[in-house]
């Protein structure tokens, strides 16, 4: 089934595995596991690896010689030659762990990731090449940071330009869900392109670490709401930039993506001394609506929707409209609500983004991708109806931008965030030209 969150990657490209022979399997530590396993790809040792290993149930179903002969060719005819086996990197993702090995190839160098799940079973494989970052053409400054309250402290990397300063400044807002200073997506990563751009143009740049991402198992899932997970960690961002001796303290611009974006008009309000905002990818539909709409889009990009997807999408319906109902009284446990607490809703229940940004007398700056399927070009519209009038706000949208503000062609997909990317320059350079002409 096609999933709707592309950070789903514990699914990944090859799955199950299927043999009958009876062989001691490898155990240990799951570092010492998925060193066996590395190894044993490497050596293209296909028995080994079909038998010497437990897998995942859907695991057990998909691989057979056939698929990872396959995979062997694959990988030979895109990165060449295997070279050598260097450092490994873990990441946790709720009931998963992806152990990342980056590997030195002859012709491109690669990430060799394997999931595991939480009973130490191979979940996952998947590779990627390794994408270069965004280098910076000019001198400039990485400062690790860290602001906020107790028990929430955050990290971040606050760029600073070269020279002197003071400097205009930006702080990053995160999309929905847990993610780091950098949105990583795979490995693709947004906020990096955008501090290493803006930096390079005379702009400090401060990105960190989300909420949600640094503290998952502190956070109380029947309590939070959005103010908790993006409004208050960008107001504190925004103070901290305001007492920080590098920072202009009279040009500091807040720039939201996606749901940061949605949740500006509430961000604004509590920051009206910044010199101005930016929406990019920000959508006026409420989210559970706009949830319906992706999965829909995604359903029916193969024109087939499966029994399983259209009962998924039965299910989410049924708490879309438990959404819509829910009240003060209601006694529906997040379980009901698309995995969100009923105060998360309520906090939105009576929001309407397009209609608070008419309070903000700052400079505006409304920027869309016309391939986003996940923020369609539509939403962007609808905010250009609602705020045509006011002469503070500027509006760009970009043919053949995607969510991630990569330039991509064809039917859009969250395929293609498997394919590594820059944020596309034309977006950066009006980012950068519009706070400098401010």
């Amino acid at each position: 089934m096609k999933k709707l969150t592309f950070i789903l990657i514990i699914l990944l490209l090859f799955t199950g595995c299927s043999s009958n022979v009876e062989t001691q399997k490898i155990t240990g530590t799951m570092e010492e596991i998925a060193g066996s396993y590395v190894e044993d790809l490497e050596n293209q040792n296909t028995e080994k690896l079909l038998n010497n290993y437990y897998y995942s149930e859907e695991m057990e179903k998909a691989l057979n010689e056939t698929v990872f002969n396959q995979i062997f060719i694959d990988l030979e005819s895109k990165f060449g030659k295997w070279i050598e086996t260097g450092t490994l990197s873990i990441v946790e993702k709720e009931a998963y762990s992806i152990l990342t090995y980056r590997v030195t190839m002859e012709k491109n160098n690669i990430n060799m990731n394997i999931v595991f799940d939480k009973d130490k079973n191979i979940a996952g494989l998947n590779y990627l090449p390794v994408l270069e970052e965004a280098i910076s053409e000019t001198e400039i400054k990485e400062l690790e940071i860290s602001f906020g309250n107790e028990p929430f402290i955050l990290s971040g990397t606050l760029t600073i330009p070269k020279g002197d300063g003071p400097f205009p400044a930006v702080v990053l807002v995160h999309g929905s869900g847990p993610s780091d200073r950098d949105e990583t997506v795979l490995e693709n990563k947004p906020f990096r392109d955008i501090a290493t751009y803006l930096t390079d143009n005379g702009i400090a740049v401060l990105r960190y670490d989300k909420r949600t991402f640094t503290y998952t198992k502190e956070i109380d899932i029947e309590h939070f709401t959005p103010y908790e997970e993006t409004v208050e960690d960008a107001v504190l961002a925004y103070e901290y930039l305001s007492n920080n001796s590098y920072v202009s303290s009279e040009n500091i611009y807040i720039i939201g993506h996606s749901f940061g974006g949605y949740l500006m008009p509430k961000i604004a309000k509590l920051t009206p001394n910044a010199a101005g905002y930016v929406l990019i990818s920000a959508p006026v539909t409420p989210i559970e609506d706009l949830i319906i709409t992706q999965f829909e889009y995604i359903f029916n990009l193969d024109n087939v929707v499966s029994e399983e997807e259209q009962s998924l999408l039965t299910t989410y319906k049924t708490y879309q409209e438990n959404i819509h109902n829910i009240n003060l009284e209601s006694t529906l446990q997040h379980t009901e609500l698309m995995g969100i607490s009923k105060d998360y809703w309520l906090y939105l229940q009576s929001y309407t983004p397009q209609t608070e940004a008419k309070n903000i007398n700052k400079p505006l700056l409304i920027l869309n991708g016309e391939r986003d399927y996940q923020v369609p070009i539509t939403e962007f519209n609808n905010w250009k109806a609602s705020l045509e009038n006011n002469d503070n706000v500027t509006f760009i949208s970009y043919p053949g931008l995607n969510h991630l503000l990569y330039l991509g062609e064809g039917t859009p997909s969250p395929d293609e965030y498997y394919t590594p990317g820059h944020v596309s320059k034309d977006l950066l350079i009006d980012v950068a030209e519009w706070i400098n002409s401010n």
